[in-house]
């Protein structure tokens, strides 16, 4: 399965010749805002464009004629929704998730890692080269021999994560 990213340069050339320079009729987005536009001409006439997120955080900015004209269906999904689908739909969900992953690991490169207790410290991390994304650690419990809790581990080990170092 073909994974073009379209942070880099020159992304449209890339898909185009991983599709052989015909549409598809279906393509994923999760930038949302401008991008919607730019991803449109690789969808087939009756095609589908899935968005699974708004990363832009600003309106799409193009004519529904658009997508009126070529019968074109937008699909949105979400983790709540998904997260009620039935299990064997969410195991091959998994499953392809999991296979994406390990043939394009670039794809999850991690800028830095923050403990959840310092969240407003991720939100204003400046950005740097490379990726932006910023990965939250759950806390973690601490069982003693019985399972029972005693302490809350707040640092999990993540060795192929950067970890943030934070300076008081």
């Amino acid at each position: 399965m073909p994974v073009v990213v379209s942070g880099s340069g020159g992304w449209q050339r890339e898909l185009e010749g991983a599709v052989g320079g015909r549409p598809v009729p279906v393509t994923a987005a999760a930038h949302g805002g401008p991008f919607v536009r730019e991803i449109l001409p690789f969808v087939d006439d009756g095609g589908t464009l899935v968005v699974w997120g708004d990363l832009a955080a600003r309106p799409w900015t193009f004519s529904t004629l658009e997508l009126l004209m070529r019968e074109l269906k937008v699909c949105a999904v979400s983790i709540t929704c998904w997260a009620t689908r039935p299990g064997d739909i969410r195991a091959a969900d998994r499953r392809a998730a999991l296979q994406i992953a390990a043939q394009h690991p670039h794809l999850l490169a991690v800028h830095a890692a923050y403990p959840l207790d310092e969240l407003p410290s991720a939100i204003s991390a400046p950005p740097t080269s490379g990726t932006g994304t910023v990965l939250l650690k759950l806390n973690r419990p601490s069982l003693d021999r019985r399972g029972a809790v005693t302490a809350w581990n707040s640092r999990p080990s993540a060795p192929s994560v950067r970890e943030h170092q934070h300076k008081p």
